[in-house]
């Protein structure tokens, strides 16, 4: 009886592109036969799906935030990255694009900061480059840090107390118009011998000399 012997030759998978699937750019490595990994060159990005098995898929690696070969909008930033760029859009912007989920900051809206912002209704809200400020309108003052409260929100209309005569100074005193209300000082020739001397001066003035 004779023996009939079959030989398989194995031959190295990387030198038939039939036996591997590198991606084209690829070195394909065999160190042992029938075995082989794949490896993306210098120059080009591994963007392969399963990263257990590399080189499948190389990108070449291009800035194009650098190149301006991007679709980011005007106002958003473009990130570099592996296997492409990514956009956001800037702060004071809305994500307006079609497809957010997959190609974020391609069209970016101005954001309405001050539809959330309350001001007193005596001002307006402007958006600055340090976020959202509330104003007092022309011809009122601005007296919200005397109630501990952020600017714009406790606005009072410009009154000339000392014109209409709308005041407490003494008759001895002068009164002075200031930005947020007035104040009074005693005359020459009169002391001031009123209550709250630091807050309410010239409401009490005595004839003759301070002591």
């Amino acid at each position: 009886m004779k023996i009939l012997y079959i030989y398989f030759l194995v031959s190295d998978p990387c030198q038939d592109d039939s036996l591997h699937d590198c991606d084209p750019v690829a070195e394909c490595h065999s160190e042992q036969p029938g075995y082989f990994q794949c490896r993306c060159p210098n120059g080009f990005a591994d963007v392969s799906t399963d990263q257990r098995f590399p080189g499948r898929k190389c990108k070449k690696i291009i800035n194009e935030c650098v190149l301006g070969t991007h679709e980011c909008d005007e106002n958003a930033k473009c990130e570099d990255t592996l296997d492409g760029y990514n956009c956001q859009c800037k702060p004071g912007w809305t994500d307006n694009s079609p497809n957010r989920e997959h190609a974020p900051g391609r069209s970016c809206k101005k954001a309405n900061i001050c539809a959330s912002i309350q001001c007193a209704k005596e001002a307006e809200c402007r958006e600055t480059e340090l976020g959202p400020v509330c104003e007092c309108f022309s011809g009122y003052v601005d007296i919200s840090r005397q109630h501990g409260m952020a600017a714009g929100h406790v606005c009072r209309k410009v009154v000339n107390e000392c014109a209409t005569g709308k005041h407490d100074c003494s008759s001895s005193a002068s009164c002075i118009d200031t930005a947020d209300l007035f104040t009074c000082r005693c005359r020459d020739g009169f002391r001031d011998e009123s209550p709250d001397l630091v807050n309410r001066p010239g409401r009490v003035c005595v004839r003759g000399l301070k002591f």
